[in-house]
């Protein structure tokens, strides 16, 4: 039976904070303040529960939050096989300024991973994968994991014949994209300069195609954060406008993460390109204003569908 393996190396217990008006350098009182477990892998899974969809995850644990990262999914219904850890697993802070609109993200490196516990991840890991399920491979490996995991880990899945999505940036992409994943999520960030990230047009669109298949990448969707996202499928591709959802604060912890579960079900449901982009905008849109990926609900999604607007971008 084909199984859907979640790969968080580097779980997180998110922590949110709000904040009215959040003034640097100065006390500031808390609002409303709470946990809820996360990571990107995590994350996909919760949003793929929330459609029926079993998975497994996989990856290191440890420390005070072992118990409830694993009590939480068991609730949900979700599959574990989490290794754990003596270090606490990390703890990522979200700042919401609710006046201003703003989210401050600060993210701890996770705790240290030996090298025998590594070893005996990778091994459980290539007993799990067969042939037809599908891999996904997600975020930043914490200190003690090589910045080629994800190579070898494609390597693995694929010599099963597993389908493999990769999510993940910088060192850790760029010696993935290596062993060829066969769908990859990526940012528009990672591939222009720093101080043009709040300035870019439509204009900009055909060149961030051009660095994405310099990488060889032949099918991926970019995420453009509040201006959509673009796909690429062979020699096609295509532009997602973003939705107006509808209110002030934009809560974007989690979007990326739904959007790749949409890619998942794309891929079980049989959708072509088109349709698959609509569902990875519209989840992303409803993790944007339901706060958590657990609330990424179908009916919730559907409401967006058919609001979003899918274009073959043309390259001259």
């Amino acid at each position: 039976m084909k199984k859907i393996i979640c790969v968080t190396l580097n779980p997180a217990m998110d922590k949110t904070i709000f904040i009215n008006d959040y003034k640097e350098s100065r006390v500031n009182l808390i609002d409303e303040s709470y946990y809820e477990i996360g990571g990107k892998g995590v994350n996909v899974a919760k949003v793929l529960n929330n459609f029926e969809i079993k998975s497994i995850v996989t990856g290191f644990v440890g420390g005070i939050w072992t118990d409830p990262f694993r009590t939480k999914l068991m609730k949900m219904g979700i599959e574990t096989k989490f290794f754990k850890l003596i270090q606490d697993t990390r703890t990522n802070t979200k700042l919401i300024d609710t006046k201003k609109g703003i989210c401050t993200a600060i993210n701890e490196k996770g705790p240290f991973v030996p090298e025998e516990l590594l070893e005996r991840f990778i091994q459980s890991y290539t007993l799990m994968c067969h042939e037809e399920d599908i891999i996904v491979l997600t975020g930043t490996p914490p200190p003690g994991v090589p910045s080629d995991i994800y190579y070898t880990l494609i390597q693995i899945a694929k010599n099963k014949g597993a389908y493999v999505i990769l999510d993940s940036h910088g060192e850790p992409l760029s010696k993935g994209l290596a062993a060829k994943p066969d769908m990859v999520k990526l940012s528009y960030r990672d591939y222009i300069p720093q101080e043009y990230w709040g300035k870019l047009t439509k204009a900009d669109f055909p060149y961030i195609i051009s660095k994405v298949r310099e990488s060889q990448i032949t099918k991926g969707i970019i995420s453009l954060g509040h201006y959509g996202a673009l796909m690429i499928d062979q020699d096609k591709n295509y532009y997602a406008n973003a939705l107006e959802v509808g209110v002030d604060l934009k809560y974007p912890v989690g979007a990326g993460d739904a959007m790749v579960a949409a890619l998942i079900i794309g891929k079980l449901e049989e959708f072509d390109m088109i349709t698959t982009m609509k569902y990875a905008i519209a989840c992303g849109a409803t993790c944007v204003i339901t706060k958590d990926t657990s609330n990424c609900k179908p009916t919730e999604v559907n409401k967006f569908i058919s609001e979003v607007d899918v274009n073959e971008l043309m390259m001259y």
